[in-house]
């Protein structure tokens, strides 16, 4: 029920933007539901217990859902709100207590069920991930057993109460596993998909298709940062020669070889290595230093090429598997100027 922690980043941000607009649905129904009770509790709970209990679901409880409500709205909590529904089911839960332990203590029968509702809530309802939501139905469990026991409540209304509320608890912990398993898995299966999209299947490197989408928006950061960026296309040389005297399969392994080169050459997050097609290759470097001359990168690349030492005797300029490069550089001046710097690298 955990990816590896980047992966795990990534699935909580999309899970809380999947289920922010259900966040939100929930604590509109719980304001309703707790407005109803309370004003069914004024007219049908005796003496002063009715005043605590229709006071405390009107006046307390609903304005907070409603604050929560609201609060998804502001842009912090919309990137996490886990907060968010904590604080309404804690509002609810601990409004709801107050009332069963007041009501009890006058000796005032108040039915227990409201919990099993807020269990359900916080399993199915809330948007909270399976550990956090276990933690939270097992701390209500708890504060209810101890709570009606200090009250007094008969044994056997204690023991039947805590049996189904735990029964609901345990009920609502599987149905809380198998969606959120299954939600894990949608996610993971439609990463694969994505990430196969945008790979070249041969090298393993982003393709062309991937470049197109990054580019731009690569483009416009720098454009804003003023950041330097350089590009260069690398070309293996006489490479259909090479797949003529050692065979297609033979080809496959060089551009293999050749990919894992490059992408050692790109080190830092932003920047990419691309199977532009065929035998043609692209590195992106972002934001470079002042001391990170063009040509310095090129030849490093030419160089790191030239020490795998590749067999080509069909070539015309060396026994081995060489590289010809062409790059440019520049610091974007505008945003319309990314095809004309891809072109002059060409």
């Amino acid at each position: 029920m955990r990816f590896a922690d980047g992966l795990e980043a990534a699935f909580r941000e999309h899970y809380n933007e999947r289920y922010l607009f259900r966040l939100r649905v929930a604590a509109l129904m719980a304001v309703v539901i707790f407005a109803f009770f309370g004003v069914l509790n004024y007219f049908q709970l005796p003496g002063p217990t009715r005043l605590v209990a229709a006071g405390m679901q009107l006046l307390v409880i609903c304005p907070l859902l409603v604050l929560v409500w609201w609060a998804t709205y502001w842009q912090g909590f919309r990137r996490d709100t886990t907060p968010l529904a904590l604080f309404g089911i804690v509002a609810g839960t601990a409004g709801l207590l107050t009332i069963m332990f007041v009501a009890h203590g006058a000796g005032v029968a108040y039915r227990y069920e409201g919990l099993m509702l807020i269990t359900m809530y916080v399993f199915f309802l809330s948007g909270l991930l399976f550990r956090v939501a276990c933690a939270v139905s097992i701390a209500i469990l708890f504060v209810y057993v101890v709570g009606e026991a200090a009250t007094g409540l008969p044994t056997p209304a204690l023991t039947e109460n805590s049996f189904y509320l735990t029964a609901a608890t345990v009920i609502g912990m599987m149905g809380c596993y198998a969606h959120e398993y299954s939600v894990r898995q949608s996610y993971l299966y439609t990463a694969l998909l994505e990430d196969r999209a945008q790979r070249d299947g041969l090298t393993g490197l982003h393709n062309r298709r991937y470049l197109e989408d990054q580019m731009p928006r690569l483009w416009r950061q720098a454009l804003r940062g003023g950041n330097r960026v350089a590009a260069a296309l690398i070309d293996v040389d006489f490479f259909k020669a090479y797949n003529d005297t050692y065979g297609h399969l033979a080809g496959d392994d060089c551009l293999r070889e050749v990919g894992r080169a490059l992408q050692e050459e790109a080190r830092r997050p932003l920047d990419l290595v691309v199977r532009y097609g065929g035998e043609e290759f692209l590195i992106l470097w972002f934001a470079l230093e002042p001391a990170e001359i063009l040509p310095n990168l090129t030849e490093r690349v030419r160089m790191h090429i030239k020490e795998l030492r590749l067999p080509h005797e069909a070539s015309q300029v060396a026994s081995h598997v060489t590289v010809s490069c062409g790059a440019v550089a520049t610091i974007p001046g505008s945003p319309d100027g990314l095809d004309a710097f891809l072109a002059r690298a060409d």
